[in-house]
């Protein structure tokens, strides 16, 4: 069966390709698929220090239809205060530096290669631990990260 359903998908990818060269697809089929897979390598090498008037960065990395990736950054005096997010599950995954990650009520240490799952209405908060490097980690949602679901709590 996995035979199968491999031969199928190399059918499906080789036809695909049959129809963009004899041009059988739209401008718009065509652009759909030349960008996947788009294969967007995260290098953490590539990541900027903040500047010395910022303490933290939030920002997106990479967009699909159905997860989002951001890029979390802080700096050893910062923290990302208690929240939860009412539509999107969240992994964090951590990159460089260390911190503290309290979930609901448990407090974890995590380092590089660590990750922390956090369903939907789950609070959380992140201190960074040290103060030598920046705390950097990729944050993936789903689905995409809109921001408008994010509960700040006290």
């Amino acid at each position: 069966m996995r035979r199968n359903r491999a031969n199928g998908w190399l059918r499906a990818a080789v036809l695909a390709g049959v129809l963009v060269m004899c041009g059988c697809l739209s401008e718009r089929e065509q652009a759909v698929l030349s960008q996947f897979p788009r294969n967007r390598v995260f290098l953490p090498a590539s990541v900027p220090e903040l500047p010395a008037e910022k303490t933290d960065y939030l920002g997106e990395f990479d967009r699909s239809g159905t997860q989002d990736i951001c890029l979390l950054v802080l700096a050893p005096e910062a923290a990302l205060s208690r929240r939860y997010h009412a539509e999107h599950d969240m992994v964090l995954f951590v990159v460089a530096g260390s911190a503290v990650v309290k979930v609901e009520e448990t407090r974890y240490f995590v380092e590089p290669g660590a990750a922390v799952l956090l369903p939907r209405l789950t609070a959380y908060a992140v201190t960074p631990h040290g103060s030598q490097e920046d705390f950097v980690a990729l944050m993936v949602f789903t689905p995409p990260f809109d921001g408008e679901d994010t509960v700040l709590e006290d």
